[in-house]
């Protein structure tokens, strides 16, 4: 996880593997968050990037043990 914050907004890269209990990606992906001071002075999310939407996936019963 990255973050960097300018005067009134912040950016966070979140880097993982993404899946679910059947199916998990065949390698990591970063997903960019956007937030922004609202009225009350807190962050707030302003809007997502993922970057690149198409996610290659492999079966979780395929993927070895410690391979990411």
């Amino acid at each position: 996880m990255k973050f960097t914050e300018g005067k009134e907004e912040l950016k966070a890269e979140i880097t993982a593997i993404v899946g679910d209990e059947l199916w998990v990606s065949d390698m990591k992906k970063t997903i960019t968050l956007h937030y922004g001071l609202n009225e009350s002075t807190q962050w707030e999310v302003q809007g997502v990037d993922v970057n690149d939407p198409v996610i290659r996936v492999i079966p979780r019963s395929q993927q070895a043990a410690g391979s990411f």
